[in-house]
């Protein structure tokens, strides 16, 4: 039944009449329900979120393989990917994060050996991933432009045409399947589906105050939609108009500063990334009477809240700290490839992305697992500098005093 195709979401409007692009994790999760039936549990999705994660960190790792091959670097890249304990809590959350993740990581993986061995097939599984992670969640289309720009690179490096030919495939495939899946589910339910929230109209939303946190979500954007009557052309003039008053505004009040600054701040600095939030928010299953478990409790809104927060903020810290750190090193002893660009740059479009657009720190936490591999290399190196300065230090003492 396709009942969600014809009102009832924002006024009498479909949300698919905004967001058609999520129709590619809804055939994910058809497929899904049509193997498993759709009176399963979900717990069972919750399921597939925790094997998503296992397959996100089994590429991470072996791409610091690929990337710095080193048995150091990689055996760290793993231990911190143990210690981050984020993507573990946001598996309750039956969305497309996680899974969109682990296709877009293999293909990052198979892109990296595509230009490390020049093998075709490497080329079309990474292509294949690439799109499959697209279409499952758009947003993951910054890290595919970041996988682009190092295929652009290499392909400039090595005189390598076809690592922009994969490069060109991978985007063009992703906009064309993803253009395929919506047509596919218009036809089916009959529906009209012709209009979506555009980057002009995302960008009104992400400029204007929130109950939340600057920018974070408001329906700015649909709203605007909603009152031109679902015209796009209107809808866009509007939020043109509402964006340059908007920074007319902020700039008036001398707050552009500050209105950025909070909102990175926002997003990137909470710790836990909205991770324990979003199961403490979500309905809990208990028989009547029954209260929440001590530790789920706890975890919510006791010690082990604390002991959590404080654990993810000095987490968070190290990597922030030592992932700038590897990147430095890679730049200072030019050993920054294309390969090892691809997750610092992916990264940094996922954050430039979200200032521009809708924020929350729950968008950040899939962008920030990319930084592990590099914070990795960046305390190896920071451990072998470290080490080395003493050596120094300890020579020139011992000849000033000889």
């Amino acid at each position: 039944k396709y009942t969600s195709f014809f009102g009832g979401h924002y006024g009498n409007k479909s949300f698919y009449a905004f967001y058609p692009e999520e129709l590619g994790f809804v055939l994910f999760a058809e497929i899904f329900y049509r193997i498993f039936g759709t009176g399963s549990s979900a717990l069972l999705f919750q399921i597939l979120n925790v094997i998503a994660m296992d397959f996100t960190y089994v590429g991470l790792v072996l791409l610091s393989k690929r990337i710095f091959d080193r048995s150091s670097v990689t055996n760290l890249t793993a231990i911190l990917l143990t210690l981050c304990l984020q993507p573990m809590f946001i598996t309750t959350f039956t969305y497309s994060f996680l899974i969109g993740l682990a296709f877009i990581v293999w293909a990052i993986y198979f892109a990296v050996r595509f230009m490390q061995d020049n093998k075709l097939w490497h080329a079309g599984v990474g292509i294949l991933l690439g799109i499959l992670g697209y279409v499952i969640r758009p947003e993951y289309m910054v890290i595919l432009i970041a996988l682009s720009i190092a295929l652009l690179l290499h392909t400039v490096d090595k005189l390598k045409v076809l690592a922009i030919v994969m490069a060109a495939f991978v985007i063009a495939g992703a906009v064309g399947v993803q253009a395929l899946v919506i047509n596919g589910y218009a036809n089916r339910a009959n529906a009209k589906l012709d209009t979506h929230l555009s980057l002009k109209l995302r960008h009104y939303a992400g400029v204007s105050e929130s109950g939340m946190a600057p920018g974070w979500y408001n329906a700015v954007d649909v709203n605007t939609l909603l009152n031109a009557n679902m015209d796009m052309d209107a809808a866009e003039e509007t939020a043109k108009a509402g964006i340059d008053a908007r920074m007319k505004t902020l700039a008036g009040s001398k707050r552009t500063i500050s209105f950025f600054k909070e909102k990175l701040l926002s997003q990137v600095n909470e710790p836990a990334f909205q991770s324990i939030w979003l199961s403490q928010v979500r309905n809990h299953r208990t028989a009547p009477g029954e209260q929440l478990s001590p530790i789920v409790t706890s975890a919510y809104t006791g010690g082990l809240h604390l002991l959590l927060d404080n654990w993810f903020h000095y987490f968070n810290m190290i990597v922030f700290l030592f992932s700038t750190a590897g990147l430095i090193f890679l730049i200072f002893r030019r050993t920054l490839t294309p390969a090892s660009l691809i997750l610092p740059l992916g990264f940094t479009g996922g954050v430039i992305y979200h200032m521009l657009y809708e924020g929350k720190s729950q968008y950040i936490l899939s962008y920030f697992v990319l930084l592990l591999p590099i914070a990795a290399y960046g305390i190896i190196e920071s451990g072998k500098a470290i080490a080395s300065l003493q050596k120094k230090l300890t020579k020139s003492k011992t000849e000033e005093a000889s």
